[in-house]
């Protein structure tokens, strides 16, 4: 419900999925842009606060490359997640 989406929001455990559920780095970058905002942008109209998470639809090469950070720069996103397993290391990752 709308209630229980404001009170999750309120200590931060919603987060972004990208709009369409789709792979992002295997799309243009105009739909990139569109899938991120749109997204967050729903949730803030929903919730009344800014996401600070993102979690990569499909989670693996297919949907995350290290382009994909840049997309984040205007948002209020912190951190986003990938379904890699493993120590977080971006020089062996992409």
């Amino acid at each position: 419900s709308k209630d229980d989406l404001i009170k999750l929001s309120k200590s931060d455990a919603i987060g972004g999925h990208g709009h369409s559920h789709i792979p992002l780095a295997s799309q243009q970058p105009a739909i990139i842009q569109s899938e991120i905002h749109n997204n967050l942008q729903r949730l803030k109209e929903r919730t009344g606060k800014s996401v600070r998470s993102f979690s990569y639809p499909f989670g693996g090469k297919i949907a995350v490359n290290i382009s994909l950070a840049s997309y984040f720069a205007r948002t209020d996103v912190v951190f986003a997640l990938t379904m890699w397993r493993g120590e977080n290391d971006l020089q062996n990752s992409f």
